[in-house]
């Protein structure tokens, strides 16, 4: 079955994305590294994050397509409110 056939499929892979991302994350340091052994660069915490990102918003772009409502919220899209001071 494919993942597209149905919104709650996507939402499905969305939801296994974001927990293969957290378990990435949570191993990854902040920094990026580079393995001279192998030659290969070690991705930081905020690569697997943009990463993240960028598969959830194909995902949503997937559901929007198709007619069907939004499955993920982008942070960086949201629109920020004026602060106020507290008192």
């Amino acid at each position: 079955m494919s993942i597209f056939s149905s919104r709650e499929n996507i939402k499905a892979e969305a939801d296994r994305l974001e927990e293969e991302a957290y378990k990435k994350r949570k191993k990854a340091g902040v920094r990026r590294g580079y393995n001279r052994t192998f030659g290969v660069q070690i991705p930081s915490k905020n690569d697997i994050q943009r990463e993240c990102n960028a598969d959830l918003k194909y995902l949503n772009d997937k559901c929007v397509e198709r007619g069907w409502e939004p499955i993920w919220e982008d942070p960086e899209e949201q629109e920020v409110p004026a602060g106020k001071r507290k008192q």
